[in-house]
């Protein structure tokens, strides 16, 4: 199989979404004793090194962005893992999770994790691996880069490339096609529309973020930047849990008729939404200003909604 065979099968295989989706339906139907992510999004980091302006994860919000520890990372990371039975695919993100200290110390535990399957890294072109972590994806099957064009925005995109091809890791560049998901307004869902929204989304993957996992990453993000109201029983706060505890939690999570991130977000019908260009950039006080404006929006809708 030639390279560009290897890369058409990643992308069908391991890069495409709704993958995942599918994978987790079927899991989710036939394996009523086993507890199987298709996906789990690990976000080691918030700090970016772009500000984009329809970021659907919502980093452009982030007034004080950070940089997660390694012990808060994997030590949640490896109670989960423990807690469940396999995860076939590890996504590695920011934020740009380049920028993390973090990252070589996250690759070496997923590695050599015999429940965690493949590994993703999602990298927006403007960074270089360091040679640590280039020597521990070298040849390793296991490990993969997928690379954001965002064009002129991608300034290291090439040297990127060449950095990769050198040390035959597998990787996948790709154009972008961004639709108008940034959109954090209050919708005044009602129950039967909220149920309908969480059953029709393809994105209920998981998202560990801190110590807490979350149904999808707008429900990490979210409710991590007060925009999404919590409630402890959209998430898990996994510490000062036992594995059956988590289990047990995972499943009653799964029976969530919907979360509350529903009544933030169109990812059930994404498909109708704007395209957008990708990657374009704004100023973080701009987007600060935006996020402020909605929040007190939201704010009074939600107030007249519950009058």
């Amino acid at each position: 199989m030639n390279r560009n065979d290897i890369i058409s099968k990643l992308r069908l295989d391991y890069y495409s979404e709704r993958y995942c989706f599918a994978v987790a339906y079927i899991l989710t139907m036939i394996n009523k004793n086993k507890i199987l992510f298709p996906c789990l999004e690990l976000p080691i980091t918030t700090v970016c090194t772009l500000c984009c302006e329809n970021c659907s994860n919502l980093m452009q919000y982030y007034e004080y962005p950070y940089i997660l520890s390694t012990e808060n990372v994997l030590n949640n990371l490896d109670k989960l893992v423990n807690s469940i039975d396999g995860i076939s695919c590890l996504r590695i993100l920011g934020g740009e999770p380049l920028l993390s200290p973090i990252l070589y110390k996250v690759l070496e535990y997923a590695n050599q994790c015999t429940k965690i399957h493949n590994i993703l890294i999602v990298t927006n072109g403007t960074m270089l691996f360091s040679d640590k972590c280039l020597f521990l994806m070298c040849g390793n099957p296991k490990c993969k880069v997928s690379i954001s064009d965002y064009g002129v925005n991608s300034k290291k995109i090439v040297q990127l490339e060449e950095q990769l091809t050198s040390a035959n890791i597998l990787y996948n560049r790709r154009k972008v096609v961004w639709r108008d998901k940034a959109n954090i307004r209050f919708r005044g869902k009602n129950d039967n529309e909220l149920m309908k929204s969480f059953q029709e989304c393809p994105n209920r993957f998981f998202s560990l973020l801190k110590s807490e996992l979350h149904m999808c990453p707008r429900s990490a993000h979210g409710t991590d930047l007060n925009i999404v109201p919590r409630n402890e029983l959209d998430f898990i706060q996994l510490e000062h849990l036992g594995k059956k505890e988590i289990r047990e939690k995972i499943c009653t999570m799964l029976k969530r008729p919907y979360i509350n991130a529903c009544n933030f977000c169109d990812e059930d019908i994404s498909e109708t939404l704007l395209i957008v260009e990708a990657g374009v950039q704004c100023k973080k006080n701009v987007a600060l200003k935006r996020k402020q404006d909605i929040m007190v929006e939201n704010r009074k809708a939600m107030e007249g909604k519950n009058d």
